[in-house]
C-alpha cells in the first residue's frame, strides 16, 4: 500500500544519528522514568502515567519539570492549586490522581496514542504498542503537515498506520516503537523541524537529540 511505502521511504531517509537515537529513545524514556520513580518513591507505573498525562502542549523538558512538580506534590499530598505545571489544568489533575494512586491510567484512558506512549515507555521491548503521532501520519501520507493538521481522527486510521509500521519493523528486525522513533527523528531533521530544547548543559554528550536528562538535573520551577 502507498502509505506503507511512504513510511518506508521516510525510514530509509534516516541517517546514522537518526537510527542510533531512534533505537535508544524509549529505553532512555524508561531510564528517566525509573530515576524519577526512585527519587520520589513513587512506583514506575504511576510515574510513567503522570508523565504521559502531562505531555499535551508540553515540550520534553517542560514535561520533566512538570513531572517533578507533580511527584513532589503527590508525595507531600498537596492540592492541585499548589502544584505548578506547564500544561493544561486538567492534565495536572489527572497526573496527580495517577501519581497518588487515586486513579488507574489503564482503567481510565482509552486514547490509542496516549495508551501506546505509556506502554512504549513502560516496556520498550513490547512489540505490540506503537505510538502513532502527527509525524507518523504525515510520513504515512507523505505530506507537509502541521501537527494540528496531522491529528489521527479515527481508530481505523490509527490502526491502519500502526499496522504498516509493524510490518516494516518486522522486516527490519526492529521493535515497532524503534521504527516510529527513527521516523520521528528523520522527519524532524529532513523537514527542518527544530527540537525546542533549552537545556543542552543537562544532557550527556552522546545524546544528540536530548532524549534524556537525569532527575537531579531537571530544572525546578
Amino acid at each position: 500500500m502507498k502509505g506503507g511505502r511512504n513510511l518506508r521511504a521516510m525510514y530509509e531517509r534516516a541517517d546514522a544519528d537518526d537510527r542510533r537515537e531512534g533505537l535508544l529513545a524509549y529505553a532512555r524514556y524508561n531510564q528517566v522514568m525509573r530515576e524519577f520513580a526512585e527519587h520520589y518513591g513513587i512506583d514506575l507505573e504511576r510515574t510513567t502515567a503522570a508523565f504521559v498525562a502531562l505531555s499535551p502542549n508540553n515540550d520534553y523538558f517542560g514535561n520533566l519539570r512538570s513531572l517533578a512538580s507533580v511527584l513532589q506534590g503527590a508525595r507531600e499530598c498537596r492540592p492541585p492549586e499548589r502544584v505548578t505545571v506547564s500544561t493544561y489544568g486538567h492534565c495536572k489533575r489527572r497526573a496527580l490522581a495517577y501519581a497518588k494512586g487515586e486513579a488507574s491510567f489503564v482503567g481510565t484512558v482509552r486514547g490509542l496514542k496516549i495508551r501506546s506512549f505509556y506502554f512504549n515507555i513502560l516496556d520498550p521491548t513490547d512489540p505490540q504498542p506503537v505510538t502513532i503521532d502527527g509525524h507518523m501520519k504525515a510520513a504515512y501520507l507523505a505530506r507537509k503537515m502541521t501537527m494540528r493538521q496531522a491529528i489521527v481522527k479515527s481508530r481505523a486510521e490509527y490502526e491502519r498506520i500502526a499496522a504498516a509500521a509493524k510490518r516494516i519493523a518486522n522486516t527490519e528486525g526492529l521493535v515497532p516503537n524503534q521504527l516510529q522513533a527513527i521516523i520521528w527523528f528523520a522527519r524532524k531533521r529532513t523537514e527542518r523541524i527544530k527540537y525546542d530544547g533549552q537545556y543542552d548543559m543537562f544532557r550527556p554528550a552522546d545524546d544528540l537529540w536530548r532524549t534524556i536528562v537525569r532527575v537531579h538535573e531537571a530544572p525546578p520551577y
